[in-house]
Parts: C-alpha cells; structure tokens; sequence
C-alpha cells in the first residue's frame, strides 16, 4: 500500500524534475508474470529526451567488435530500436525465472536467422515461432509477438507471455502495479522488489568476509525495496527506497549507509576515481521514516560532464549529433 512514507523520494524527485512524465507500457505490464516478484524498467525514449541519458545509450558498446557484429547480423540496434523494456523475474534463488519484454522496433526474420546460425533451434508454440537456445544452467528462447513486441528468458516464462497475449489488464497486485505507476512515471529507469534480496543472493557471494555479515545482517533485515535513475538539463537523480523489518533495523541500516559515505570521504585523496565518487555521496539524503529508509542522490551537471564525457566527448556534441 502507498503510504506517505512511501512517497518521500518520489515528491522530491518529482520536485528535482521538469521534463514530462514518462508511462510504463500497459501493454508490456499484462504481459509480464503475475506472481512476479522483482521488475526493472527502462523508458529508452524518454531517457533520449536527455542529453545524459542519450550520452549513456550512445556508448553502449560502441567500439566492441561483437556488438557491432550482431548489429550487423540482426539489423538491431538497441540504441536505435529501442524504446521500452520491461523484466519481471517469479520466485527466487534457483528456481527463479526471469522474462525480459521489449517494446521497438524488430526485424524477427534477420534475428531468427542470426540466431540458428549461432546455434540455436527453432520451434513453433501456439502459432508462433520459439528461437531456443540450450545453455548449461537454463534453455532460454526468444519470440516475436508481432514487430513491436519481443519477449526474451527462460522458456517457460517465454511461453508464459505468449499464453498470456490479448490480455488487456495485468495480473500483479494492485499494490504493486500501482507502485511500478508511480516509479515509471518520475523515472527513465526504475526496479521494485517485494522480497529481500535475500532471497536471491543468500549463499551467492564468495567472499568469505562479506557474504556472511551482508546475509545475516544488511539484506535480511530488507523486506522489500524500490528505487530509479532520472535524468534532466541540470543532471541526474538516483532515488532508492528499502523497507526494513523494523525501525529498528532502518535505523541500523541508514547508520550503514553514513559509514560507507564517511569512509568513501575519507579515501577520496587515495585516487582519482575515489574522490569524484565522494563528490557524488557528498549530496546523498539519507531519510528514515519509520521502517522505511529513503536515499536521494543528486548529480549536477558538471559532475557528470567529469564522469561520463570528459575523456570521450561533450554534452554539445552529443546534443549535435542527435539534433
């Protein structure tokens, strides 16, 4: 349920932004499992409405040898042919599944063809066709709903999406597609947990020094969380919110989170990247609000200019190129 609390980072993300509104695709939220647990989002269109947000689509993978490959092979660029995504992942650990749906532009024949050339089979299932592929941990599948829509995963949550195509209303809960509403609408890029992370990296981390307090103590202490990335003319803002078992544990977590900020600060002379990362938590909000721990992250402009386009190229020409 949206609460007050609940609303915090959004009200001021909401405050630190001017552009319009971006809407989770309806379309693709039917789709999705309904006993989905963790979603991530991205609205690519409205994150090219940004001049950052362009910048960090422009450099995925520009200059790898494979990438351009597969662009060549499938005629897909997602850089281009992009302009919503959608994952959704049902139960956890092991037997979790994850389904990533897209929402652009598809040339399904070209993909296909690149795919069984690759090694891939192809099969049909209730009309339309499945491009599997056989890993050692899962056999995944790709299918093409029509040429705006494509679902990718593991192929029973594939097959899934196909069984659930004509819906025109998703099958989530209430509480929470009215809580995917709200963070796809102040944000490009956006994820909702109803778990613990717990859940899903309980046993995965192999350092025998973090894993064992990060599971006993910050991620089970988490009974669910949410946060976004928006980008804007004066910069970017990064919103997370975690909900803790008790106020207590926000309490302990928020202290958690002002000690890695402090000790961040004090190593910022060690190197370079160390103190741009500094500069960037120096403006962290950190609000707890009964069980709920709400962190804010503005960075200005300048900041990302440093960051991201110094060493490559400019907002301007970024701007330029797009224009």
């Amino acid at each position: 349920m949206l609460t007050r609390r609940s609303l915090f980072p959004l009200a001021l993300l909401a405050g630190f932004t001017a552009s319009a509104f971006a809407a989770v695709d309806p379309g693709l939220l039917a789709l999705a499992p309904p006993d989905a647990v963790v979603l991530t989002g991205l609205n690519v269109d409205q994150a090219k409405m940004s001049i950052y947000g362009l910048y960090m689509l422009s450099q995925m993978q520009v200059d790898d040898a494979g990438f351009q490959k597969f662009i060549a092979d499938t005629g897909f660029d997602p850089r281009r042919d992009l302009r919503q995504i959608l994952s959704a992942t049902s139960g956890s650990g092991d037997t979790s599944q994850t389904v990533i749906l897209g929402r652009g532009s598809f040339d399904a024949a070209k993909i296909s063809a690149a795919s069984q050339a690759e090694g891939a089979t192809k099969t049909n299932y209730k009309g339309l066709d499945l491009i599997v592929h056989s890993g050692t941990d899962m056999t995944g599948a790709i299918a093409f709903l029509d040429s705006t829509t494509a679902v990718m995963g593991h192929l029973d949550a594939v097959k899934g999406v196909i069984d659930r195509r004509g819906l025109t209303a998703t099958g989530l809960s209430d509480s929470i597609t009215t809580r995917i509403k709200t963070l796809a609408s102040t944000n490009d890029a956006w994820f909702l947990s109803a778990v613990s992370p717990a859940s899903f990296f309980s046993g995965k981390i192999n350092d025998p020094k973090v894993g064992p307090v990060l599971e006993a103590g910050m991620m089970q202490s988490i009974v669910a969380g949410s946060g976004g990335l928006k980008f804007s003319a004066n910069g970017a803002a990064i919103m997370a919110q975690a909900v803790a078992r008790s106020e207590k544990d926000a309490s302990a977590l928020a202290d958690v989170v002002r000690f890695f900020v402090s000790l961040v600060q004090s190593n910022r002379a060690s190197n370079a990247q160390v103190d741009q990362f500094a500069t960037v938590l120096q403006n962290m909000q950190i609000n707890v609000d009964g069980t709920y721990l709400n962190l804010l992250l503005t960075i200005p402009e300048a900041t990302l200019e440093q960051m991201f386009m110094g060493r490559h190229t400019s907002a301007g020409k970024v701007a330029a190129v797009h224009n």
